[in-house]
């Protein structure tokens, strides 16, 4: 399977999986526009605090993991910054926001401050 292939899969699938865990419509009902991809991922995904009344442990086990402050932590964000800086564009922050990418929120260059919550919020559930 080529790389971008199970990449597509991979999207579809965890559409799905959202939609079946949601009560949000994942996908749009079909009309002459284009679909959105990144408004369907803002809508799709759901930040952790929505998790917590049916997964209160998972919720408090990942508020205290590393993964939380994947995106938080500013010795990343010198790192991302020298990375950058190499020419490694997107490198670091694929993994430590995959959803800050996939909302297409972090550019090379990229200001902290214009990003959505959805996206400060690291690696969680949705990712």
């Amino acid at each position: 399977m080529k790389k971008t292939d199970a990449h597509g899969l991979m999207v579809f699938l965890l559409a799905v999986f959202l939609w079946s865990c949601s009560d949000k419509e994942v996908f749009p009902p079909p009309g002459d526009e284009p679909a959105d991809s990144v408004q369907i991922y803002r809508e799709a995904f759901d930040e952790p605090r929505q998790c917590v009344n049916c997964h209160p442990q998972h919720v408090a086990e990942w508020e205290t993991s590393t993964h939380a402050y994947a995106f938080t932590d500013p010795i990343f964000f010198t790192l991302n910054d020298i990375a950058q800086a190499e020419g490694l564009g997107q490198f670091c922050v694929k993994c430590h926001s995959p959803i800050g990418v996939l909302l297409q929120e972090t550019p090379p260059g990229f200001d902290q401050a214009d990003l959505s919550e959805l996206s400060r919020q690291a690696i969680h559930c949705d990712a």
